[in-house]
């Protein structure tokens, strides 16, 4: 009896708490063999994936380098999670969309080239509404974020969706504030210091 082959995963920011638990999703989804990228090595809880590149995206030559690591890993991707970015409201707005813009750019860019058609699944924010005129709102309710960090993913979500019609198949997810165990950041932090 033949075993079906696992679908490949790339996470992006896995040594994070959102990309990290996006890990641990998958591996308990189970048939998915995840290769894990992220700017440094995490510290503290590994999330069980199966190989993990260190990467800087909004570097060119690192996201070719990641580009010959996944090659020589598999010849296919089913599906990159782009969790990376950089979750910090005091960052300027350069900062942020060189690492939330150009950085996925950078990611699309090589997949386009290389991976072709591949599925991106991009993390977003809900933030990027800014408040809503109306109560349910909708999907196309129009978009004014109000700082520079939903900006910037504002801006990454024109951009990824630039590559939907002729290079990949682009989704994006925009959750709400999201916390809970190894959160590090937000209001998890305060509530830890508390």
């Amino acid at each position: 009896m033949m075993t079906a082959k696992p679908r490949v995963a790339l996470v992006t920011g896995a040594g994070g708490f959102m990309g990290g638990h996006m890990v641990d999703v998958l591996r308990e989804a189970g048939g998915w063999h995840v290769i894990a990228t992220d700017i440094v090595a995490p510290r503290g809880y590994q999330p069980p994936w199966d190989k993990f590149c260190i990467a800087d995206l909004a570097n060119q030559s690192e996201v070719l380098g990641l580009a010959r690591y996944l090659k020589e890993q598999s010849q296919k991707l089913d599906a990159v999670f782009d969790v990376k970015g950089l979750f910090d409201y005091s960052s300027s707005l350069e900062a942020l969309r060189q690492v939330n813009v150009q950085g996925s750019k950078n990611l699309y860019d090589m997949l386009a080239e290389f991976f072709p058609r591949t599925r991106v699944i991009l993390w977003s924010a809900a933030g990027i509404y800014g408040d809503f005129l109306q109560v349910p709102a909708t999907e196309d309710a129009p978009k004014n974020p109000k700082a520079s960090y939903l900006v910037s993913k504002l801006e990454q979500e024109d951009m990824a969706f630039a590559f939907y019609k002729n290079d990949l198949c682009v989704s994006s997810l925009r959750p709400a504030g999201v916390y809970g165990p190894r959160a590090r950041y937000g209001v998890a932090m305060s509530i830890m210091l508390a």
